[in-house]
């Protein structure tokens, strides 16, 4: 081999061993610790097991005392959950379900439209699950599909989303005036978390703090 072509060789040393084994499914702890706050996860730490029952069970509190002002004054409260698949929308709503009274707090979580439904109006098939007085309805998933989901596995033309983008915002503030107060809460990744459900109740509580007011507003998060 003459000069120029060792020049233009590349280095075979031998490159180093990773710091651990790729097979292994334990990771190492200081990847363990800092997995929770890669990809911009607002939290730096997962919260104490004692803590978040501890917190948990205060903001559950909060919440069958709404359930009962509710029924006391006539209201209603929609609240929709969203997110991917395993986010934890389902462990959320089981938190926060978990010592409301089920006769007057119920899971809307609809499976894909029937045959009938397609050729129905859009927002018809929520129509019927939204709460009457004095109850509380919890979407698992929502209209919202049909901006999300649906456009992007092409579930739904473009015509389609052009008529609910056209249509929700009327709709929305519609259903709002009935309902006594509405929220949104949007959840992004479990990261094997448990921190995500007591934050949401709160998040919630906070949104329909005026609710229990008697003011009613329409609140969006």
């Amino acid at each position: 081999m003459s000069k120029s072509e060792k020049a233009r060789a590349p280095d075979r040393k031998k490159t180093e061993p990773l710091p651990f084994d790729l097979d292994n499914p334990k990771l190492p702890k200081a990847i363990e610790e800092n997995a929770l706050s890669s990809g911009g996860y607002p939290y730096d730490k997962k919260l104490k097991r004692e803590a978040f029952d501890e917190e948990l069970a205060r903001l559950q509190t909060e919440l069958v005392k709404l359930q009962v002002h509710c029924l006391k004054t006539g209201g209603r409260i929609v609240v929709v959950f969203e997110g991917r698949d395993s986010a934890g929308k389902g462990s959320c709503i089981g938190r926060f379900t978990q010592h409301l009274n089920p006769r007057n707090a119920h899971v809307v979580a609809l499976t894909k439209p029937t045959e009938t439904e397609r050729g129905q109006w859009y927002f018809q098939r929520y129509i019927g699950h939204l709460p009457t007085a004095g109850d509380i309805a919890l979407f698992d998933r929502s209209w919202y599909n049909r901006a999300g989901v649906e456009r992007v596995m092409g579930f739904a033309s473009e015509d389609q989303v052009a008529d609910f983008l056209r249509e929700a915002p009327p709709s929305k503030a519609c259903w709002c005036v009935t309902a006594s107060s509405c929220s949104r809460s949007f959840s992004t990744s479990a990261r094997r978390c448990n921190s995500s459900a007591s934050t949401s109740v709160a998040t919630i509580l906070e949104a329909v703090e005026d609710f229990r007011d008697g003011s009613g507003r329409h609140v969006a998060l």
